[in-house]
């Protein structure tokens, strides 16, 4: 099914026509139908089938509820989140338009079925609320920021910034060269101590490896952003 809505629009595409809903898409299918098609299309562009199953699941009201919907939310969800990420997990896909499409399919399940992402998930989508930032677009901004709004009610939003991003995303990060020339909320100090500055055991804080938010964590600084935009007052200030 996910292979014929793939060759669709392909076809549309290379004809320029307007795809067609009603002759193209079929009248009624199951997240089990799309989740198992996954395999069957592995071997096409991601793209195509990012794009494919971002249309089916736009499309809600020709979904039929199914005995196995949770686990096929679970393995489409799988499915989109690791094309946000490289295989190292430390670095961001930097396929903007992959990135899109990947978090148009979260929004999509997320709004509608409402799957549990956990922190780690949820750390890698605001990575993608930057619009500014080379691996993300404004459309991959807006998605990754509902789904973001719907994931985290109010209470638990300003637990998991500090509790999870400040402290246990953020801080490891920038504790590595623990500058006097910054205060805790990050911003450069009008009178530094130069003598109290620390880093890493082994590690020159003038080095890369001393510096990932320049390397290997390149998002921690979107992360961080999102974090003070979203906290409450005070919040911050639990970096120190």
């Amino acid at each position: 099914m996910l292979s014929d809505v793939i060759e669709a629009l392909q076809r549309a595409t290379s004809s320029s026509l307007e795809f067609n809903i009603d002759k193209d898409l079929p009248e009624r299918y199951t997240l089990t139908d799309l989740a198992r098609d996954l395999s069957e299309v592995e071997h096409l562009p991601q793209i195509h089938t990012l794009s494919a199953l971002s249309l089916c699941l736009r499309n809600a009201d020709r979904i039929d509820q199914g005995s196995q919907d949770q686990e096929s939310i679970a393995q489409l969800s799988s499915h989109a989140l690791g094309l946000l990420s490289n295989s190292s997990g430390s670095l961001l896909n930097t396929d903007p338009a992959l990135a899109e499409q990947a978090l148009d399919i979260l929004r999509s399940l997320v709004v509608r079925f409402s799957p549990s992402l956990d922190d780690q998930c949820l750390i890698l989508i605001a990575a993608y609320t930057d619009c500014k930032r080379t691996w993300t677009t404004a459309n991959a901004g807006l998605y990754a920021r509902e789904i973001l709004r719907h994931s985290l009610e109010d209470a638990h939003k300003q637990a998991f910034i500090s509790s999870v991003v400040l402290e246990g995303f953020i801080r490891p990060i920038f504790s590595r060269t623990s500058s006097s020339r910054l205060t805790s909320t990050g911003r450069k100090a009008h009178f530094a101590d130069n003598s109290q500055d620390q880093s890493t055991p082994g590690v020159s804080a003038d080095t890369d490896d001393a510096k990932p938010w320049k390397t290997t964590q390149t998002h921690a600084i979107t992360v961080f952003s999102w974090a003070v935009e979203q906290s409450d007052v005070g919040h911050t200030s639990a970096i120190k």
